[in-house]
């Protein structure tokens, strides 16, 4: 079976300030339950926002899609531009920082397995469309 998941349909979230940002996941367990072997989706900050700093028991990969910005990945700081990839090991704090005045930075993020992120946010959508 195949399960071919779009930028459209995609569950999403909005994260309230400080830390703005929509989160969409493209593909996850929670969606297509015959797989089990990863998550993948996208995360879009507005021009100056970050992502909360956090990390987990699942490794976690982020290709830059768009725009400019940095990657706090434990103590360091990494340049995030197009086609940039980064990974952040199991257990490592990771944080993004969108430095762009103009646009949005887009984020593709592949979580293996997946750990539950995915699951809050599609969790959250589905909440949100029975109100």
């Amino acid at each position: 079976m195949y399960y071919v998941g779009n930028y459209e349909g995609a569950p999403h979230c909005e994260k309230p300030a400080p830390y703005t940002r929509t989160l969409r996941v493209l593909l996850s367990p929670q969606l297509d339950p015959t797989q089990g072997d990863l998550a993948a989706g996208l995360t879009e900050l507005p021009p100056g926002s970050k992502s909360d700093w956090r990390g987990h028991e699942e490794g976690e990969m982020f290709f830059c899609v768009k725009g400019h910005g940095h990657m706090r990945l434990g103590d360091d700081l990494f340049e995030l531009k197009p086609c940039t990839t980064v990974y952040a090991p199991p257990g490592v704090p990771h944080q993004t920082f969108n430095d762009e005045d103009g646009g949005d930075m887009v984020l593709l993020w592949v979580l293996v397995p997946p750990f539950g992120g995915d699951r809050a946010i599609v969790e959250e959508w589905e909440r949100r469309k029975e109100v």
